[in-house]
């Protein structure tokens, strides 16, 4: 019988504000902000000894927007 999993978070970043510099170029890598993660899979028992697994996550901020799919065997 497969399984099911749920999970949500909330992110709040606080960096912001320095300046990296490499090759004599300085950027800034603000992330800062309140985001939103989420993420829902299955897990099913393919036989004795193996599983397949599958997840899709979520993260959107203001800066930040990632979906992907995972898929383990």
């Amino acid at each position: 019988m497969p399984q099911s999993h749920a999970k949500v978070s909330v992110i709040n970043e606080f960096l912001g504000g320095y300046t990296i510099t490499t090759n004599q170029n300085g950027f800034n890598p603000t992330l800062s902000g309140v985001g939103i993660q989420a993420a829902g899979g299955v897990t099913a028992r393919i036989s004795d000894s193996t599983y397949l697994y599958g997840e899709y996550d979520y993260a959107n901020s203001d800066k930040i927007r990632i979906p992907w799919l995972s898929i383990w065997a």
